[in-house]
């Protein structure tokens, strides 16, 4: 369901955790490339309010505090909430009053282990920096080996004669820890390794949940989840969960020439969808456009057969190296299947792609908006063809792929359907 904020909503912040420095410089450091700067701005904006005592105010002001408009307030919210940072309430009754709480950041330890996290701002940021990253985070070692431990314990040095017991649900450092949904069943699959390779006994509910975040991450079948498994087991008939992070690492780069996952939106942020309530053809299309992952979307259009590899790559590029949005993507991938006799060419849908990135293309009715005048274009520039005009200045993606010589009665009456599609 929807809940559209506007300027007059009110809000409470509650702190759910004990925040300190050690926690901005996470935040900063490994939290700020995968959600960016607006999202960590609300973080910090939200934390001051609590620091000075005026937890209560409305949306308003987080617009006037952070210069940003209130569609950007609520995308960032969204990010907060999906990264473990924050959870959201509002009220049942007074549907205007929302609730925010604010829980801490994973330490250094807790987000180099998490396959989703460490991953994503490896892909953000590039091996050089996050091996730079990393080691701000490791503990220097000391080597003791040659030295007596002498510190006291509290009963040589303190008595205590007298016991009471305090009350009270204190405030303690809390953590939302990210929830990832997978296909892949991964107790069956374990229950496929035999007890002489992996010892059952021994496999943890977090190492489960481990294995789905890999799963998540790096797109694993049962099949090959099976045989990472069984290669990286230890002698103790454990999972080496260092080498098989390894293993998928290098697998998916293998597949994906050298590239990292990263994280991108699954579908068009709600902040960004559109508000119209009508039952209109075109309404019915953008809210397909916005409610479909680009991948469903693709593999409506092939028929819901198989997606190739090739096309697993265009689609990593829009939404994870031009973060476009998911769907403006699948306006893009139906414009151009549509020009381009149902072929996507990665040279070609790069460069229309990057010029809807230069527009700033956000939402979906921009990206009809965008394709529809490209459409017209071609429609003037055929038929000025036809008659011999010069014809009008045109995108340079125009004839890269797409050779026309002639603009005859089928090809004009097949312009004329498409445009009718985003009228």
């Amino acid at each position: 369901m929807n809940y559209d904020l506007t300027p007059s909503d009110r809000f409470e912040v509650n702190n759910k955790s004990i925040l300190d420095n050690n926690d901005r410089k996470t935040l900063s450091l490994l939290y700020q490339p995968i959600i960016g700067s607006d999202a960590l701005n609300l973080y910090f904006t939200l934390w001051m309010m609590i620091e000075t005592s005026s937890k209560e105010n409305n949306h308003h002001y987080l617009m006037s505090v952070m210069h940003i408009s209130l569609k950007k307030i609520q995308v960032a919210r969204e990010k907060l909430e999906a990264i473990g940072l924050l959870k959201s309430y509002i009220g049942k009754e007074e549907k205007n009053q929302y609730i925010y709480e604010l829980y801490s950041p994973l330490n250094g330890d807790e987000f180099f282990k998490n396959p989703v996290l460490s991953t994503s701002l490896k892909k953000n940021i590039g091996d050089t920096e996050f091996e730079k990253i990393v080691s701000l985070f490791i503990v220097e070692k000391t080597n003791l080996s040659n030295y007596e431990n002498i510190s006291k314990k509290f009963k040589d040095i303190f008595n205590l004669d007298h016991y009471e017991e305090v009350s009270g649900d204190f405030i303690k450092k809390e953590k939302i820890e990210i929830e990832v949904e997978v296909k892949v069943d991964v107790k069956k699959v374990l229950n496929m390794i035999n007890e002489d390779i992996i010892n059952h006994k021994l496999i943890s509910k977090e190492d489960i949940i481990f294995l789905e975040r890999l799963i998540y991450v790096y797109g694993i079948d049962e099949e090959t989840l099976k045989e990472l498994i069984i290669v990286s087991a230890n002698q103790y008939k454990k999972i080496d969960f260092i080498k098989i992070k390894k293993k998928c690492e290098s697998l998916f780069q293998y597949d994906n020439d050298g590239k990292l996952p990263g994280l991108a939106y699954k579908k068009q942020p709600e902040a960004l969808r559109s508000k119209s309530n009508e039952l209109t053809k075109k309404q019915k299309m953008i809210h397909s456009f916005e409610t479909t992952s680009p991948r469903d979307f693709l593999l409506l259009k092939n028929k819901n057969s198989v997606i190739t590899n090739n096309d697993q790559k265009i689609l990593s590029y829009l939404l994870l190296d031009l973060k476009l949005n998911p769907g403006v993507v699948n306006v893009l991938i139906d414009y151009v299947l549509r020009i381009n006799d149902n072929k996507l060419v990665k040279n070609f849908i790069e460069t229309i792609a990057i010029q809807w990135k230069r527009a700033n293309v956000e939402t979906v009715s921009g990206a009809m908006e965008i394709a529809e005048k490209e459409f017209n274009k071609r429609k003037d520039y055929d038929k000025k063809k036809v008659y011999g005009k010069k014809a009008e200045q045109v995108p340079d993606w125009f004839n890269k792929e797409i050779q026309i010589k002639k603009a005859d009665e089928s090809r004009q009456k097949k312009i004329e359907d498409l445009l009718k599609d985003y009228e």
